[in-house]
C-alpha cells in the first residue's frame, strides 16, 4: 500500500513540511501537532501540488490531539485525501480543517469535537469542494463541533448527528446558492446534546428522517431562511422527538417532509415558526403527538404557508396552533383540534388574510375525552367541508368566531355536540356560513350530548355585539341543546328555521326571529332584552324579569311573569296567541297607540288571565282623547284585572274597561295650565292648550313632571319681547339726564358731572355764553328682574348737540345721537340687540336762583331677538326683527342755594314717556310666536338735591366736584307686556316682561374741568337702584362755545 504523509513516521517524530509527525505506537495513527492545525489549520486546495502523497499509518487521521511539536503550514496536492476516520479536535485540543477551491476529502466516520473540552471546526467552501462521509458524521461528539458549508461547497453523509452526546454542542451552517448537505438516511440535530442547524441564502439540506431534539435532555434548533434555502425530509420530521426542538422557517425558506411531528415522545416539546414568507410542506402533521408531548406552531405574516395532507393540533398530547397576520394553512384532507383521548388542542386564526382551509372535515374536540378550542378573530377565516364541535361522547369542543369579517365556513354542514359537549359563539360581527346559507346546523345528535350556540356572549356573561349565523336550518337533536341570544345590537335579525326540541333563551339586545319555527317544539324564554317573534311558533313563550316579548307573529301561549313585559308589534301591531295568555303581578303590558285610534293588541283564541300587572300606554306618535282602544281580546274569556294603567304625561289620564272577552283603554286629557306656577306660565299654557296638537303640543304632552312642564312654559313664553320694551322705557332717562345737565351747565347751575362746566357766576342771571356745541359719550350696564326672569344688559352710545341764547333770557338747542344695547335673559335661553337713533330739542331759563329746564326727544329702535326652545326631545331656534319708538316730554325746576362751601339745588322733575312697538312674527319652527302692536305710556317724577363745590383753578382751568341724590317714582304702564300667540295658530296670551321699578334711588357724581379757551370737559357716573333694578352709566362730556 502506497501512502503520502506529512513528515516521516517515527516514535519521536520527524519534521516535514507541515511540522513534526508523530506516530502513536499502539493505534498506528498519524498525529499532526495541535499548534500547527489550530493556528493555521489544514488547507486542501486543488491548485497546489507541493506535496506528492500523504502516507497514513493505519486508517486514522487525527487532527488536533494536543501531542507533538510545532509544525509549519503547507499545502496538499490535487490527489484526494482518503484517511478513513477523521477526528477534528481531540483530547481538549482545537482542530480546524478547511476544504476549498475544489478540494475534496473522503472518510468513513468523522467527528468534530471528539473529546470533552475539544473543539473541531470544518469549513467546506467553494464550488467543487466536497467532503464525503461514507457512514456517519458527528458535529460535536463529546466536545464542540462546528461545520460550515458555503459558496457551493458540498458535504454528504449516511447519517449525521449535530450535538452527539450529553454535554456536547454542534453547529452547522449551510449557506449560499449551491451549498448542500446530503444525508442518505438520517439527520439528527440535538441527538443527546445540543445542536443547531442554519440553512440560509439558498443553501440546501436533505435526508430521509430528520430529528430536532431527539432524546430526553437534547436540544435541537433549525433555522431555514432566505429565498431558495431548503430542508428536504423525504421521510418524517420530528421536532422535539423526546427532547426539545425548535424549527424556524422564514423569508422564503422552505421545509418539506412526509409526516411531521411536533412534541412526539412522552416528554418532547416541539415548536415551529413560519414567518415572513416561509413555507412548510408535510404529509400528516401532529402537534403534541405523544401523551405528554407539547407541540406549538405559529404561521404568521403574509406569504407564510404550511401545506399538509392532515393536521392534528393535540394528537395524544397538547397542541397549540396560531395563524396570524396573513399566514395560511392548507390541509388537503381532515384536521383536528384535540384528536385522541386525553389530548388538548387550541388553535387561533386572527388578522385579515389569515386562513386555515381543510378539504375534509374539521373536528374540534373529536375523540372521547379530547378537548379542543378554536378562535377565529379580527378578520381571520377558517374553511372546511364539514365541521364538528365536540364530536364523540365525553369530548369537549368550543369555537369562537368574533370580530368584523371573521369567518367560519362549513361548505356542507356543521355539527355541534354530536356526541360530546360543543359550544359555538358568534360575536362582534363574526360570521358562520353553513352550506352557502342554506345548510343545516345539527345540535346534539345523541342523548347524552350537549350543545350551545351563543349569539353575542354566553348566558351569564357581559353582553357583546352579535355575530351572524348564515344557515338554512338549525336542527335540535335529542340531547341538551340551547340557542342563546346575549348581545348589544338593537336591530338584530335571526332568519334561520328551527326544528326539534332544544331551548331558546334571550338575555340581552333586540332580536327579531323571522325563520320558520313550525317544526320547533322546545321552550322559548325572554329573560332579558327584547325578543320579537315575527313568525309562527306552536309553543308558549315565558317572559322573565327584565325580558320583553314583541312582534307580529303567532305563538302558542304567553306567560308574563313579574318583571316581564309584553309589547305586541314592532311599532303598532297584533300578537296572535293560539292558546292562553296570563299576566302575573309585577308584569307589564306595553301598548302603543296613535291618533287614528289604532293600538297594539293581543288576540288570544284561549283565555286571558290577568292577575295584576301594569298597562303602560305609549303614543306612537299621537293619541286620541275619549276614543276606546281595544288592547286585548280573548275568545275564551277575560278574568281578573290589571293593577294600574300609566301614561307618560302629566296631562293624559288613561283608564281601562273590561268586558267578557276584551279589554279597552280610553284617554282623558287635563289642561296644561293646571300645573303652571306663575302668571306667565299660566298664560303660555293657556295658549298652548288652544293649539290642540302638533310638535310643540305633543312635546309638552309627553312631559312627566311638574318641573319639566313649568320649564317648558318658561322656554315657550317669549318673555324677552316684553322685557325688551321695559328696557327701552327705562333707557329713556339718558336723554333727560343729559339735556338737564347741559342746560344747568349753560346757566352755571350746580349739577352732576356729566355737564360741561360748573362755574360760580354769582347770584342772578347767568351771562350769555353764545352758541355752544357739545358732545357726550356714555356706556352702561345693569340688571332688571321681577315677575319675569332677570334681564342683563350693556350698552353704549353718544349724543351731539348745540344750543344758544334766544329771546327773553331763554337758551335753546337741539341734539342727535346713536346707541346700542345688548340684552339677554339667560334663564329663558334668549338674547337681543337694539340699535337706537335719537333726536331732540330742549330749552331752559335761569331767573335768579330759580331754574327751569324743558325738553322733548324721540328715538327709533331696530330690535333683533333670538331664542332657543328645548322641550323634551323637541327643539327650535327662533329669531325675530321688528321696530320700536320711544317719545318723551319732560321738565324740571330747581332752586339754587349758595352756601359757604358749595352750591345746592333742590329740584323736581316730571316726564311722560310713550313707547311703541311694532308687531312681529318669529321664524325658525313650530314654537314661533306672533306679537301684536303695543303702546305703553309711563310717567316719571323725580325729587332730589344736587350740589357742587369748586376745587380751584390749576394751570388756567377750573375744577369742580358735583353730586346728586334723588327719589324717582314711576306710574302708568310700569309692567310692560306683550300680547302673543303661537304662529301656527292659537289663542292670544299676554306675557309680562321685567317690570319698571316704581320707586328707585338715583345717585350721581361727577368731575368737571373748564378751560379758558371756551372748552369744557366733564366725566360722570349715574346709578339707579330699586327692588329689582341695578343700572349703571358712565359718561364723558365735551362742549365748545363760540
Amino acid at each position: 500500500m502506497r501512502h503520502s504523509f506529512i513528515g516521516e513516521p517515527s516514535d519521536h517524530g520527524e519534521r516535514g513540511p507541515f511540522g513534526r509527525a508523530n506516530t502513536h505506537p499502539r493505534r498506528r495513527a498519524m498525529l499532526l501537532s495541535a499548534t500547527a492545525l489550530v493556528s493555521a489549520a489544514l488547507l486542501i486546495a486543488a491548485s497546489h501540488s507541493a506535496l506528492a502523497d500523504l502516507k497514513v499509518i493505519g486508517n486514522q487521521t487525527l487532527i488536533g490531539t494536543g501531542e507533538g511539536g510545532d509544525g509549519t503550514e503547507g499545502t496538499l496536492g490535487t490527489s484526494p485525501l482518503d484517511p478513513g476516520l477523521v477526528f477534528v479536535g481531540t483530547s481538549s485540543g482545537a482542530g480546524g480543517l478547511t476544504i476549498s477551491a475544489g478540494g475534496s476529502l473522503s472518510s468513513s466516520n468523522s467527528y468534530l469535537g471528539y473529546s470533552a473540552d475539544s473543539t473541531g471546526t470544518v469549513m467546506v467552501t467553494g464550488a467543487g469542494s466536497t467532503w464525503t462521509n461514507r457512514t456517519n458524521l458527528t458535529v460535536g461528539y463529546i466536545g464542540a463541533g462546528e461545520l460550515t458549508v458555503s459558496d457551493g461547497g458540498s458535504v454528504s453523509s449516511f447519517n449525521s448527528y449535530v450535538g452527539g452526546v450529553l454535554g456536547s454542542t454542534g453547529t452547522v451552517m449551510v449557506t449560499g446558492a449551491g451549498s448542500t448537505w446530503r444525508n442518505t438516511l438520517k439527520l439528527t440535530v440535538g441527538d443527546i446534546g445540543a445542536g443547531e442547524l442554519t440553512v440560509s441564502q439558498g443553501g440546501s439540506v436533505s435526508n430521509v428522517d430528520g430529528y430536532l431534539g431527539a432524546d430526553s435532555g437534547a436540544t435541537g434548533i433549525a433555522t431555514v431562511t432566505g429565498a431558495g434555502s431548503t430542508w428536504t425530509n423525504s421521510g418524517s420530521l420530528r421536532v422535539g422527538s423526546y427532547g426539545t426542538g425548535t424549527l424556524t422557517v422564514s423569508e422564503g425558506g422552505a421545509v418539506t417532509s412526509a409526516n411531521a411531528y411536533l412534541g412526539q415522545g412522552s416528554a418532547g416539546t416541539g415548536t415551529l415558526t413560519v414567518s415572513e414568507g416561509g413555507a412548510v410542506t408535510s404529509a400528516n402533521a401532529y402537534l403534541g403527538h405523544g401523551s405528554a408531548g407539547v407541540g406549538t406552531a405559529t404561521i404568521t405574516g403574509a406569504g407564510s404557508t404550511w401545506t399538509n395532507d392532515a393536521l392534528a393540533v393535540g394528537w395524544f398530547g397538547t397542541g397549540t396552533l396560531s395563524i396570524a397576520d396573513g399566514g395560511t394553512i392548507s390541509t388537503d384532507d381532515s384536521a383536528f383540534v384535540g384528536m385522541q383521548g386525553g389530548s388538548k388542542g387550541a388553535a387561533t386564526v386572527t388578522g385579515t388574510g389569515s386562513s386555515w382551509t381543510t378539504g375534509g372535515f374539521l373536528g374540534v374536540g373529536y375523540s372521547s375525552f379530547s378537548d379542543g378550542a378554536l378562535t377565529v378573530s379580527a378578520g381571520g377565516a377558517v374553511t372546511t367541508a364539514t365541521g364538528y364541535i365536540g364530536f364523540n361522547h365525553d369530548s369537549t369542543g368550543a369555537v369562537v368566531v368574533t370580530g368584523a369579517n371573521s369567518r367560519f365556513t362549513s361548505t356542507t354542514g356543521l355539527g355541534i355536540g354530536n356526541g360530546g359537549a360543543g359550544v359555538l359563539t358568534i360575536a362582534d360581527g363574526g360570521t358562520v356560513n353553513v352550506g352557502g346559507g342554506s345548510g343545516t346546523v345539527t345540535i346534539t345528535e345523541q342523548s347524552d350530548a350537549t350543545g350551545t350556540i351563543n349569539i353575542g356572549a354566553a348566558a351569564g356573561d357581559t353582553a357583546v355585539a352579535a355575530g351572524t349565523l348564515n344557515a338554512g336550518t338549525l336542527a335540535f337533536g335529542i340531547g341538551t341543546a340551547k340557542l342563546v341570544f346575549n348581545h348589544t345590537d338593537t336591530d338584530y335579525v335571526f332568519n334561520v328555521d328551527l326544528t326539534g326540541s332544544g331551548a331558546l333563551e334571550h338575555y340581552s339586545g333586540t332580536t327579531s326571529l323571522t325563520g320558520d319555527l313550525a317544526g320547533f317544539t322546545g321552550p322559548i324564554a325572554a329573560l332579558g332584552g327584547t325578543l320579537s317573534l315575527n313568525t309562527t311558533y306552536g309553543g308558549a313563550v315565558t317572559i322573565g324579569d327584565g325580558g320583553r316579548l314583541a312582534g307580529n307573529g303567532t305563538i302558542g301561549g304567553i306567560t308574563a311573569n313579574s318583571g316581564g313585559t309584553v309589547a305586541p308589534g314592532n311599532s303598532i301591531g297584533t300578537l296572535t296567541v293560539a292558546g292562553n295568555a296570563s299576566f302575573a303581578a309585577g308584569s307589564t303590558y306595553e301598548v302603543e297607540i296613535d291618533s287614528a285610534g289604532n293600538s297594539d293588541r293581543i288576540a288570544a283564541t284561549g283565555a286571558a288571565a290577568i292577575n295584576g300587572g301594569t298597562v303602560s300606554v305609549i303614543p306612537y306618535p299621537g293619541y286620541a282623547v275619549a276614543t276606546p282602544y281595544t288592547i286585548l281580546t280573548a275568545t275564551g274569556g277575560v278574568t281578573g284585572t290589571f293593577d294600574a294603567v300609566t301614561f307618560a304625561s302629566l296631562f293624559l289620564t288613561p283608564s281601562l274597561t273590561y268586558t267578557a272577552n276584551d279589554i279597552q283603554m280610553t284617554i282623558a286629557q287635563s289642561s296644561f295650565a293646571s300645573v303652571a306656577a306663575t302668571p306667565n306660565q299660566a298664560a303660555t299654557a293657556a295658549g298652548l292648550d288652544s293649539v290642540g296638537n302638533g310638535g310643540v303640543f305633543d312635546a309638552v304632552l309627553a312631559l312627566g313632571t311638574n318641573a319639566e312642564a313649568q320649564a317648558a312654559y318658561d322656554a315657550l313664553s317669549g318673555e324677552i319681547h316684553g322685557s325688551a320694551r321695559g328696557l327701552l322705557l327705562q333707557q329713556s332717562r339718558i336723554g333727560r339726564d343729559v339735556i338737564g345737565a347741559r342746560i344747568r351747565a349753560a346757566f352755571g347751575g350746580p349739577g352732576p358731572g356729566d355737564r360741561p362746566l360748573i362755574a360760580f357766576h354769582g347770584k342772578g342771571d347767568a351771562p350769555a355764553m353764545g352758541a355752544v356745541a357739545w358732545g357726550q359719550a356714555y356706556g352702561g350696564w345693569g340688571r332688571t328682574g321681577g315677575n319675569a326672569a332677570g334681564l342683563d344688559h350693556a350698552g353704549s352710545g353718544f349724543l351731539l348737540g348745540m344750543d344758544a341764547d334766544v329771546f327773553g333770557g331763554w337758551r335753546a338747542g337741539v341734539l342727535a345721537g346713536y346707541g346700542k344695547n345688548h340684552f339677554n335673559v339667560d334663564a329663558r335661553g334668549s338674547s337681543g340687540d337694539a340699535d337706537s337713533y335719537h333726536a331732540g330739542v330742549y330749552a331752559g331759563r335761569q331767573a335768579g336762583p330759580l331754574g327751569l329746564r324743558l325738553g322733548a326727544t324721540y328715538a327709533w329702535h331696530d330690535v333683533a331677538t333670538s331664542r332657543q326652545v328645548i322641550v323634551g326631545a323637541f327643539s327650535d331656534s327662533l329669531s325675530a326683527r321688528y321696530s320700536a319708538a320711544t317719545a318723551q316730554i319732560f321738565g324740571e325746576a330747581g332752586y339754587t342755594l349758595d352756601t359757604r362751601f358749595a352750591r345746592l339745588e333742590p329740584f323736581a322733575g316730571l316726564a311722560l314717556v310713550n313707547q311703541h312697538m311694532d308687531g312681529f312674527t318669529e321664524t325658525g319652527g313650530a314654537a314661533a310666536l306672533t306679537g301684536r302692536v303695543s303702546n305703553d305710556t309711563t310717567g316719571v317724577t323725580t325729587l332730589g338735591l344736587r350740589g357742587e363745590t369748586g376745587l380751584g383753578t390749576f394751570n388756567g382751568f377750573t375744577t369742580s366736584l358735583t353730586g346728586s341724590l334723588a327719589w324717582r317714582h314711576a306710574f302708568g304702564d310700569v309692567a310692560p307686556s306683550s300680547t302673543l300667540r303661537f304662529a301656527s295658530g292659537s289663542d292670544a296670551f299676554a306675557i309680562s316682561g321685567t317690570p319698571i321699578d316704581v320707586d328707585t334711588a338715583l345717585v350721581e357724581a361727577g368731575l368737571a374741568f373748564g378751560f379758558t379757551n371756551g372748552m369744557d370737559l366733564s366725566f360722570g357716573y349715574s346709578g339707579e337702584f330699586g327692588k329689582g333694578l341695578q343700572d349703571h352709566k358712565v359718561s364723558a362730556h365735551l362742549a365748545a362755545s363760540f
